[in-house]
């Protein structure tokens, strides 16, 4: 006899096969109903909740903040047209400039010839500020040389 046949020569299904086994007390409902709405809504909310966790601290531990960091200072220097920015750093130049000069690094080379030395070893958001608003700069005088050339006047 093949598995799956049953004594007429019908499908049978495999799963439904009585066994020695009497794991179930005589009389219990075979297919309980499923739980209550309150009982899945707390459900799905502790398993989101233990998902973003996870997933939140997998990203803080594994992400190198500093190389993403001066990733972000160097985002005016792109080749071609940055909407980025074009859309940040006129904010970003004129609140640099708000602040008082000892707010930012003196050793920064915006501010002077000199590197960056940081003794903690971490990178700072004053010190990606800061290269961001240097960056600009830079872009803007790269930019006026490029109009200058060509012919064209400031718009």
């Amino acid at each position: 006899r093949r598995a799956g046949l049953g004594a007429e020569g019908g499908t049978a299904n495999p799963f439904k096969q009585s066994s020695g086994y009497k794991l179930d007390p005589p009389g219990a409902n075979p297919n309980p109903g499923r739980p209550g709405i309150l009982f899945r809504l707390v459900r799905l909310s502790l398993d989101s909740f233990v998902s973003v966790s996870i997933g939140a601290y997998a990203s803080m531990w594994f992400v190198d903040k500093d190389k993403m960091m001066n990733q972000f200072a160097s985002i005016p220097l792109v080749e071609g047209r940055s909407l980025l920015s074009e859309a940040l750093c006129e904010d970003f130049t004129r609140e640099f400039q708000k602040f008082d000069r000892q707010t930012w690094y003196k050793n920064h080379p915006s501010l002077s010839d000199g590197g960056y030395s940081d003794d903690d070893g971490d990178t700072d958001f004053r010190y990606t500020i800061q290269g961001f608003v240097a960056n600009c700069r830079r872009r803007a005088i790269y930019e006026e040389e490029m109009r200058k050339e060509r012919g064209l006047t400031n718009y």
